[in-house]
Order: structure tokens, then sequence, then C-alpha cells
């Protein structure tokens, strides 16, 4: 609908819309104004990308640890493969760049916003999920001391609680 506010901006709609009195006249210009917006919405939504990434490399991500809401930096490989995406980037026109106050994302998201002369904006909202006591531990390590709690972060992600940080209903 906030598209609808540029319904102004169609250049066929004083063509398309005849006011012909009367409560028939009325529907018939909403129905046309309605094809007409839907009409502009395609056409912008046509042209809108979305590029969503993830942050380079961690020595915790190699390691297949929870990384969470800890601020654990780029490892050098994933210096390189920020670097890496940036350049993949270059040749697009984006509008902005968007990161989590963590400085994985923060640095990999500059790298990318640098070539089109932007600021990444920081949102807090786009944090990682807190693992609470999970954080910094491995995969192996929680399957084996926490095996049903892992079995239903592995089935059913959604129902786990319990283990100190975040449920995926709180963060979505």
């Amino acid at each position: 609908e906030i598209l609808s506010a540029f319904i102004d901006d169609i250049p066929e709609l004083p063509r398309l819309v005849r006011r012909r009195g009367g409560r028939a006249g009325e529907e018939q210009h909403a129905a046309t104004a309605r094809t007409a917006r839907s009409s502009y919405n395609n056409r912008v939504l046509a042209m809108v990308k979305l590029f969503v990434v993830r942050h380079g490399e961690t020595a915790w991500t190699r390691e297949r640890r929870f990384t969470g809401a800890r601020d654990i930096p780029l490892a050098p490989g994933g210096q390189v493969q920020a670097e890496a995406i940036a350049r993949a980037l270059a040749g697009e026109k984006l509008a902005a760049v968007y990161t989590s106050p963590l400085d994985r994302a923060r640095t990999t998201a500059e790298m990318v916003a640098k070539p089109h002369r932007l600021t990444a904006q920081v949102d807090a909202d786009l944090r990682e999920m807190a693992f609470g006591r999970w954080e910094g531990r491995t995969r192996d390590d929680v399957a084996a001391a926490e095996p049903e709690a892992w079995r239903t972060w592995r089935e059913a992600p959604h129902a786990l609680a319990g283990h100190g940080g975040e449920t995926l209903p709180q963060v979505a």
C-alpha cells in the first residue's frame, strides 16, 4: 500500500481513469485505479534487487562453534571473503547497506559499502541470535553434553528453550 502513494506518478493513469459520476462510475474508477496501481507496483518491484550477505568466516565458524551474540572478529580468511563479495557487488547499484552491530558483520558491510560511497547503517535488530551457554562451544560438545536440546535444535529449532539464549520466536 505504501507504493500506492505514488499513483500520481503513473503517466497512463489520467488516460485510464474516466469518472462517469454515480456509484457505477466510482466503482469503475476504483477498479481502474487498483489495476493501474498494481501495474505500477509490479514495475517497481521488478526493479528491486535485495542482496543478503552473511559475514565472512571467523575462527569460531571454522571450528564450528556457536558464535551468536559474541563479538568475534573476522578471521584472515573472512577478510578475503568480505573483499571478494565487495568486488562482486561493486558493479551493482546499491542504495543502502545495513548491518548488525557485531564487528564481523559490520566489517563485511563496510567493505561492501565502500566502493559505492555508502555508509553501512547499523541496526541492532540484525544481530545474530544469542545462544546463551552454547556460545563458544562446538556443535559436537553441545550434542554430547545436551543431547535432547541438540536434537530439538536440529529437528524443531523453534521449540528450543532453556539453553540460556534467545528462542527463535523471540528473534523472528
